[in-house]
């Protein structure tokens, strides 16, 4: 009992640390994000009011469009987001006086860097009058180095400002149609920029961060949770930099064709990462194995997803995500939701974690879809809400690994323990083991006389079985299956000692006829009369000579070259030609076509090619009339190659 208490204790005080520790960095995460938050806050538009109207007509020319009928503009309000549309928008703002009359250098920003096609005027229009000052093409599906301004957002510089009146805008975009302008000083634009964009430094530096802790526990643990949560935060650091222009300013500022399908691509391996991620440290199967092939599913799905954005249109694509990013917002949440309620810690400070994300990814889709009004731009609400949830995820992450890493421990103390328990009882078992050993050995070696004796005539069995395996029974020669052996190890010999090894194939002339007209009991006595002058015919121990199949025959000459196998092949076609066969019944005479070549191996596998080019000389001999034996050495048909 005492044992046990401790073990509670011991176990008990890093999680509470681990829960102080989660919800201060919780509260500290939080402050920062107000903090940044009213930061965006403080920049202030310096315009009037915005106007817009759309049109199918895309090759609406700006003249055009100044004498558009004022009831067709529409005031934008204060939401500058006018959903999706596949049709040309235009937009107009009149230049106040206050800022005509400020001979000081000013800038024009667009903070919305997702526009595929913007093209910005600035005029002077009155009454009877309509001149274009500047005109300055933009987008991201035109080259970076292209803007008049290298900045992550559209910015055009506002030369003459005096002169100009009104701004127009014209923009064709395949996602959301957003149109949110500023007019700046520049050295007020200066020292915004200089503090945005040293938060958005800290916000990738502490994702970078993030990926490199965690690929680094990956490499020492192997641990492929840990793996997955690096890729996690890679792409959601990337989705995030693509939303706010910074991927395409400095990651690919020439790759058109990435930039138009960036978004989607990232954002659903984001959520593939997100759903597998959830799988593993939720540890979901213990639960419901049901949820757990759901969840593989969806990560399935979104994986697939990634895949098709890189050729399926952005416009068709993107409002497919954002609907497929509210499925995965509500399954994750339920799932953790659920978890909780089942008793799961880890569940607990999940759902908290992410909540902040996937509920603020729900809003910027909302606020995409037009659905909903936010006062604050949906990629620093995204941003807000990443932050927030890749600490506490990578705390919750450290947790779950001190939880195993704490219940490994106990279970190798259990384990040691059996394995003593075991090795006394094995101990115990060599004993009786012994002794059993001791009273067998008498039985063994009786036994193993018997068994000698047993397997001495096994063995004399087994080599008369594989002489008859080895022979023809019609001819008494040996057959195909002993001519292949035989073939491999004498191309091994001649390869090792350099020596000409001939090959022969042999076959009688029209013997199809000869079984036709004498019957099949004479061919067969034809067959072993043959293969008795064949067999005579050779002296040398080491030749031998195999009934290939049927009618053909096949001759091994080791150490012997084209010239010496023609000769004996040439004596052997003679003699068979001037005998006579004799059967039961019949008298006749046959003759016998043959192919010769001779090489010396160089490599293995060569004697298969060797035979085949004696196959094919036999059929030249039938070719040539039959009753004749051609003969080519081996080199001839390598140089046929």
């Amino acid at each position: 009992m005492t044992e046990i208490s401790a073990s509670a204790i011991a176990i008990n005080a890093p999680t509470k640390r681990w829960h102080l520790g989660i919800l201060s960095a919780f509260v500290l995460v939080c402050l920062w994000g107000l903090v940044f938050l009213s930061l965006v806050e403080k920049r202030q538009q310096v315009i009037g009011d915005i106007y817009y109207f759309s049109t199918a007509d895309t090759a609406l020319t700006v003249e055009q469009a100044a004498l558009v009928d004022e009831k067709t503009w529409q005031s934008i309000g204060s939401d500058n987001s006018l959903g999706m549309s596949d049709d040309a928008y235009w937009f107009r703002f009149s230049v106040p006086d206050v800022i005509r009359q400020d001979s000081k250098e000013k800038l024009l920003e667009i903070d919305y860097p997702m526009l595929d096609h913007l093209e910005i005027y600035l005029v002077n229009q009155s009454e009877n009058s309509f001149d274009i000052i500047a005109r300055h093409q933009l987008g991201d599906l035109q080259v970076f180095s292209q803007r008049p301004i290298d900045h992550a957002v559209f910015l055009v510089p506002l030369t003459d400002v005096e002169r100009i009146s009104h701004i127009y805008a014209r923009i064709e975009t395949a996602g959301t149609v957003r149109f949110p302008p500023s007019i700046w000083l520049a050295n007020d634009y200066i020292a915004y920029t200089t503090q945005h964009a040293s938060i958005m430094t800290l916000f990738f530096g502490f994702m970078v961060a993030m990926a490199i802790c965690n690929l680094f526990f990956f490499i020492t643990t192997r641990s492929m949770t840990f793996l997955v949560y690096t890729g996690y935060v890679v792409t959601l650091g990337l989705s995030l930099a693509a939303l706010h222009g910074f991927a395409f300013q400095y990651l690919w500022p020439n790759n058109l064709y990435l930039q138009g399908r960036a978004i989607a691509i990232l954002a659903s391996l984001t959520l593939c990462f997100a759903v597998v991620f959830s799988n593993q440290t939720l540890d979901v199967v213990r639960y419901s194995k049901t949820i757990e092939k759901f969840l593989k599913f969806l990560a399935g799905m979104f994986f697939v997803f990634s895949l098709v954005s890189w050729v399926a249109p952005y416009a068709i694509m993107i409002k497919l995500l954002m609907l497929m990013l509210i499925i995965a917002v509500l399954s994750i949440l339920a799932c953790g939701i659920w978890l909780s309620a089942r008793g799961s810690e880890v569940a607990r400070y999940y759902t908290l974690a992410w909540s902040f994300l996937l509920l603020s990814a729900f809003s910027a889709t909302l606020d995409n879809l037009n659905i909903v009004e936010l006062p604050v731009s949906s990629h620093y609400i995204l941003i807000f809400g990443a932050s927030v949830e890749t600490l506490l995820l990578g705390l919750i992450l450290a947790m779950r690994y001190s939880q195993q890493r704490d219940s490994l421990t106990a279970a190798q103390a259990i384990a040691l323990e059996q394995e003593q328990a075991a090795t006394k009882a094995k101990d115990e078992l060599i004993k009786v083991q012994q002794e059993s050993q001791d009273e067998l050995e008498y039985k063994v070696q009786e036994r193993t006389l018997e068994l000698d004796l047993a397997l001495r005539e096994l063995s004399e069995a087994n080599r008369e079985l594989e002489q008859l395996s080895a022979m023809d029974p019609l001819t008494g020669i040996p057959n195909r299956r002993h001519f292949d052996k035989r073939l491999l190890a004498e191309s091994r010999r001649s390869r090792r000692e350099q020596t000409s090894l001939a090959i022969a194939m042999l076959d009688i002339d029209h013997f199809k006829q000869v079984n036709d007209q004498y019957g099949h009991i004479s061919g067969d006595q034809c067959l072993q009369q043959v293969a008795k002058i064949l067999t005579d015919a050779l002296k040398r121990p080491t030749d031998e000579v195999c009934r290939f199949g049927g009618e053909e025959f096949a001759f091994i000459l080791p150490n012997t070259d084209v010239l010496g196998a023609t000769q004996l092949l040439e004596n052997i076609r003679l003699t068979v030609e001037a005998s006579e066969i004799e059967t039961d019944e019949h008298t006749f005479k046959v003759t016998l076509s043959a192919g010769v070549t001779a090489t010396t191996m160089r490599r293995e596998g060569e004697e298969l090619q060797l035979l085949e080019f004696a196959d094919s000389l036999l059929y030249e001999a039938k070719k040539n009339g039959r009753n004749c034996v051609i003969n080519r050495a081996f080199s001839d048909k390598q140089q046929d190659y």
